[in-house]
């Protein structure tokens, strides 16, 4: 079984290094983008299955990324990476979609955190599933991810 496949778009260097620190801890080497267009070309070219995005990434930001993400239509969870622990930009990012949301400084628990989370995601997919048929992971970050409806 191959591994998580995380893509890391971060303009800022700071941002760069304290995220790709503790993906290297948690024994994932992501790719790497600075802008949207790169974000294009990494989706494109290479099979990710957990994107961390900045905010305000040039070329469009989160939005744009989580567009690009469904473009895929591989339903890629996109976690928004901010500088500020801002309640509404928490908000904003939620209503659009995305699947979490951490702010600085990054933990090395919460990054682990969504990467065990977002695991389940990827594996129903290789295993040509849908999420229907997967259950919560413990403590999850976003329990309305994982809700299923009981029929």
């Amino acid at each position: 079984m191959s591994q998580l496949q995380v893509l890391m778009a971060c303009s800022d260097l700071e941002c760069r290094i304290a995220l790709g620190d503790i993906l290297a801890q948690c024994g994932i080497e992501p790719a790497r983008a600075t802008n949207s267009v790169e974000v294009r070309t990494v989706l494109t070219r290479w099979p990710v299955n957990l994107v961390f995005c900045e905010a305000a990434l040039p070329g469009g930001g989160f939005r744009e990324v989580l567009r690009l993400t469904k473009a895929t239509g591989g339903g890629i969870p996109l976690v928004v990476c901010s500088r500020l622990g801002d309640w509404d930009e928490y908000l904003k990012a939620m209503q659009f979609g995305v699947f979490d949301f951490i702010a600085r400084p990054y933990r090395r628990a919460e990054v682990e955190s969504i990467v065990n989370c977002a695991r389940p995601i990827y594996l129903d997919k290789t295993m040509g599933g849908t999420r229907d048929n997967i259950q919560p992971s413990a403590g999850s970050r976003n329990d309305e991810v994982w809700h299923k409806s009981s029929a």
